[in-house]
């Protein structure tokens, strides 16, 4: 409704739809022009908007996070060089002889061509060399044909990542991404020298020369005599000729734990310059 009045004091109510329109005064009979409506009004709320975080507080988070990556990945690198260490002193090969282990050497035995324990009981004390599984064996001589002084690479890499890793987490600094991207590369070099000795039986020519000595055996073996030869007219012997196959040579828990540790940490620190390489997208405050 609409309400007005006139000079003379008559107040009149008319529909909304009379807006603009003219009439008389019912009391002095005056021409009037009806006003607009009045425009509702609408109810403000005084309710107060949430601020959004602040440009110091998206840093601090930022910072968070960043801590907390390099304390994941400086913490495990240097875990898994402690077990580089470690497992240079354990077996890096296992030799059978016909199901007999005869010898376990070391990474620490491979590189410095000693005689491991269990070789070394093989020949006794009074006696230059001992005869085992068909294989001359000498008790005084270091038994590998040489030193492989690379064999050290991994211990040294082990301690070079675990001190690194103490530095890092006792003195940060802003060079973590280019050191962590040369760690990898060594790591990556280290899986690849790891598997080329391997392949090649860590350069060492007295494997090869076991094998070819029970070859030889083989050939050399008696045979029964025809009257007696319980397997037919054949004239060698199969017992014999399966001897040059009896040396078997396995990789150790040394080499394994070497791999693993090698490919674990080249997973740890891809991991961390995959999440660190790419700049984080900026998160910006709401409009207040």
């Amino acid at each position: 409704m609409i309400e007005f009045a006139c000079p003379c004091g008559q107040v009149m109510k008319v529909a909304d739809g009379m807006s603009g329109r003219k009439g008389k005064c019912p009391k002095c009979g005056a021409m009037l022009l009806v006003p607009a409506a009045p425009a509702e009004e609408v109810p403000v709320l005084d309710a107060a908007v949430p601020e959004g975080p602040s440009t110091e507080d998206l840093k601090q988070m930022a910072g968070a996070i960043s801590a907390i990556k390099q304390t994941v990945h400086v913490p495990i690198t240097g875990a898994f060089g402690l077990l580089l260490l470690i497992a240079f002193f354990l077996p890096f090969m296992r030799i059978r002889c016909a199901g007999t282990v005869i010898a376990e050497p070391s990474g620490y035995h491979l590189a410095l061509d000693k005689m491991d324990s269990t070789l070394g009981d093989l020949g006794s004390a009074g006696n230059s060399s001992s005869s085992s599984g068909g294989m001359t064996v000498k008790s005084k001589d270091a038994p590998w044909g040489g030193t492989t002084p690379e064999l050290f690479f991994f211990p040294i890499l082990g301690l070079a990542m675990a001190g690194w890793a103490y530095m890092r987490l006792k003195f940060p600094g802003d060079g973590l991404p280019r050191e962590t991207r040369s760690m990898l590369i060594v790591c990556a070099l280290g899986v690849v020298m790891l598997v080329v000795e391997k392949v090649r039986d860590y350069r060492k020519p007295a494997i090869t020369d076991m094998r070819q000595q029970m070859a030889d055996q083989a050939k050399s073996a008696p045979t029964p005599p025809a009257s007696g030869n319980p397997f037919g007219s054949s004239t060698s012997n199969p017992f014999s000729s399966a001897m040059g196959d009896a040396l078997v040579i396995e990789a150790g828990s040394g080499f394994y734990l070497t791999l693993v540790s090698l490919i674990a940490a080249i997973l740890a620190q891809g991991w961390w310059l995959g999440s660190t390489v790419s700049p984080p997208r900026r998160l910006r405050a709401p409009p207040r």
